[in-house]
């Protein structure tokens, strides 16, 4: 995929999913040196958001249901204990997004809830023989389960991307569905864990 882009044009190439330290050096290399600067990794707290009464009545409102399906903000021990048991590296995950607690959890929720749809879609793929959108789709499920830390998933999903794209049509048969299991037991987890199960 690289010297596939490099040949189009391209300045430079990144694969999935991104690793923070490795797109600011790229970008670090390819921005003039008076527009970039390093500076230490910040712990202040900024706070955003209306100074007074007036501005608050315009700001959106939420109803019972709304305020329901707020994901939490950051990690508790306990949920971070659960996310080991289902042999989730939570450290791999937070560097994929930036040590962000917070974008770390929309990863999880994004992840628990694309698996049906991508599940359904992957078998459709694999019925029809279509391989070229299996590999396609199979190749986005890697990156997700990198980007959220499992490792086994990733391993699994690397294998039929790659047997995808070499027909592999015995070794996909024989570990479709071996990943779909593995898919959606992570994600039946990761939706206990959101909801503090």
């Amino acid at each position: 995929a690289k010297e596939q882009y490099l040949s189009e044009g391209f300045d430079d190439y990144l694969s999935k999913p991104i690793e923070v330290e490795a797109l600011q050096e790229k970008l670090a290399t390819h921005l003039p040196e008076e527009l970039t600067e390093w500076k230490e990794e910040s712990t202040e707290v900024i706070e955003f958001g209306p100074t007074n009464d007036d501005i608050l009545e315009f700001g959106p409102s939420f109803d019972q249901h709304e305020e329901e399906k707020r994901l939490p903000l950051s990690l508790t021990p306990d949920m971070k204990d659960k996310l080991a048991a289902a042999g989730i590296d939570l450290n791999e995950g937070l560097r994929f997004c930036g040590k962000d607690e917070s974008f770390y959890i929309e990863m999880l929720d994004n992840y628990r809830d694309s698996c049906e749809t991508k599940s359904k879609t992957l078998t459709s793929h694999l019925a029809s023989g279509n391989l070229h959108d299996y590999q396609i789709l199979v190749h986005s499920i890697k990156s997700s389960s990198k980007t959220i830390g499992s490792d086994s998933a990733f391993t699994l999903a690397k294998s039929l991307e790659d047997a995808s794209g070499a027909g592999d049509t015995a070794f996909i048969n024989e570990h479709h569905d071996e990943l779909l299991a593995m898919y959606g037991k992570l994600a039946d987890t990761i939706n206990d864990i959101l909801k503090g199960k």
